[in-house]
């Protein structure tokens, strides 16, 4: 998000400015001989800069705490992936990561975006689920077209467009009196090629807007309400490396 606004009601006192956000992932994957990956996140940051009133506003970047520690992934005897570290001790923080990560194998989205049965050129579909583009308890509707069948950074893919409405809640120590609550609503176009023999993204990208709204609570007693919009773009992109 470049050049979102951002408007906070502090019991009674409106303050109106600018952010901007940026996340940064790059992750290997490994193949194991047993059917297990080694996964390592090489880089992941979240940056957010924000200016309220012409002030500056402190907000120190978020770093994975997973980045650089190899990770083996494993599917047990009841088909759940589990994530565990490949050497050392876990901490609250890592375990909350693994955990993600473990989630985004089970969770399959792709599966989700573009079924399993066979598609040709032409068909379109809707997707109706939760928890799609990574918003928690999210619902909404995803519309997709098999446009056409093209070589893309070398590889035989299906081009995949489509546009997609999806809203959701997420909030901190939910369930728990004074829990932040907002609601995060997504629109916006998308665009994918799909290796028709690898069955993966070779890239894809989402050019939309998203609002962020909802109560918050940053001290026991102080509540503030949040209005955030603003244009968004995502860039994604993968790469199979033979013999390493």
């Amino acid at each position: 998000m470049p050049d979102g606004l951002v408007k906070i009601n502090l019991q009674g006192q409106v303050m109106e400015g600018t952010t901007e956000m940026e996340t940064v992932e790059k992750r290997r994957v490994e193949s194991l001989e047993n059917g297990s990956y080694r996964y390592l996140v090489i880089d992941e940051v979240e940056k957010q800069t924000m200016t309220l009133m012409g002030q500056a506003q402190p907000m120190p970047p978020k770093v994975n705490p997973l980045v650089g520690i190899p990770v083996i992934v494993t599917k047990g005897a009841d088909g759940v992936w589990v994530a565990n570290l490949e050497e050392g001790e876990v901490t609250p923080e890592t375990v909350t990561k693994l955990d993600d990560i473990a989630d985004g194998l089970n969770d399959d989205e792709d599966a989700k975006l573009y079924g399993t049965e066979p598609r040709k050129v032409g068909d379109e579909w809707e997707v109706e689920s939760a928890d799609l583009m990574g918003v928690e308890n999210g619902k909404g509707v995803f519309k997709l077209k098999f446009e056409s069948i093209e070589e893309h950074e070398g590889v035989r893919c299906a081009k995949i467009t489509g546009n997609f409405e999806i809203k959701g809640t997420e909030g901190e120590d939910e369930g728990e009196e004074g829990a932040d609550e907002m609601t995060i609503t997504l629109t916006g176009d998308y665009l994918a090629y799909r290796s028709l023999e690898g069955r993966y993204d070779v890239s894809k990208k989402m050019d939309g807007s998203m609002s962020v709204k909802g109560d918050m609570e940053p001290q026991p007693g102080m509540t503030m309400q949040m209005d955030m919009t603003g244009k968004i773009k995502a860039d994604g992109t993968v790469r199979l490396i033979e013999g390493e």
